[in-house]
């Protein structure tokens, strides 16, 4: 029986979310957990999905633009795939602010007038999670961490800018890997932390986990962000109240600046 004809745009968005899902969850997979290089996922993803199972003209060159697409991003936007693919919940939502940046944006600019990007990763420290608050920001940030009760001790300033440059002397113990998950979730949503936090801090060691002791690795914080935004609370608003605070705190220094 011959294949249906390939008959609307929304099968080839439709496609083109499955792709980038797929590519999502093996760049956490072969990248962050296994280490592989870059270059080599992108290639071998992008030519392990260069053929289709469409036999009509509309079929094929919808899969054809979908994996131009695709090899744009990974060719050329692996800023963007460090920012989105950490992600565990890829959902359609994403993928529309993904493309929304793919299509206005680009690597050496980053988003419009740059307000919020961090400096460069290869600027910084290995570890660091490429932060560049000022002690006023700070401050706020860390007494939302302490309200919210993330660490089983106080936070302060010195404390937490050099949990960010992933320098801590003494890691600090989790109390809720839940809210620590989703604080620094919400620090990379508004581009205040890089889009690889979770593997920067499993490489530092840097937050002990609540029951064992042991540094918390990249699956438990991508598990634990799942966790907490499929059962959102009240301590999640105040968390995310207060980071955006911090990051119209940026865009103000920064219009004052110029």
């Amino acid at each position: 029986m011959a294949n249906k004809p390939y008959k609307s745009a929304s099968n080839e968005r439709n496609e083109l979310f499955a792709l980038l899902k797929e590519a999502s969850f093996t760049y956490r997979k072969e990248v962050l957990d296994e280490g592989k290089l870059y270059e080599l996922y992108a290639k071998d993803f992008l030519n392990g999905h260069y053929y289709s199972d469409h036999r009509d003209a509309a079929g094929k060159n919808g899969h054809r633009k979908n994996i131009g697409i695709l090899r744009g991003l990974l060719m050329k936007r692996k800023d963007l795939v460090e920012q989105f693919f950490s992600n565990v919940l890829f959902a359609p939502n994403l993928m529309n602010e993904l493309l929304c940046l793919f299509n206005t944006t680009k690597a050496s600019s980053g988003l419009k007038k740059g307000l919020d990007k961090p400096r460069p990763e290869t600027n910084l420290p290995s570890l660091s999670l490429g932060s560049f608050l000022n002690d006023n920001q700070l401050s706020l940030i860390a007494h939302c961490a302490n309200e919210a009760q993330l660490f089983t001790t106080l936070v302060d300033v010195g404390i937490l800018r050099s949990l960010l440059e992933g320098k801590l002397h003494q890691p600090l113990k989790s109390a809720n890997n839940r809210l620590v998950a989703f604080f620094f979730d919400r620090l990379c949503h508004h581009r205040l932390i890089l889009g690889r936090w979770e593997h920067l801090l499993e490489q530092a060691g840097s937050i002990l986990g609540p029951k064992d002791g042991r540094p918390l690795k990249h699956g438990q914080y991508s598990s634990a962000l799942s966790l907490a935004k499929s059962n959102p609370n009240s301590m999640q608003e105040v968390i995310s109240q207060c980071i955006q605070t911090v990051k119209e705190m940026t865009e103000r220094s920064t219009t004052d600046t110029k």
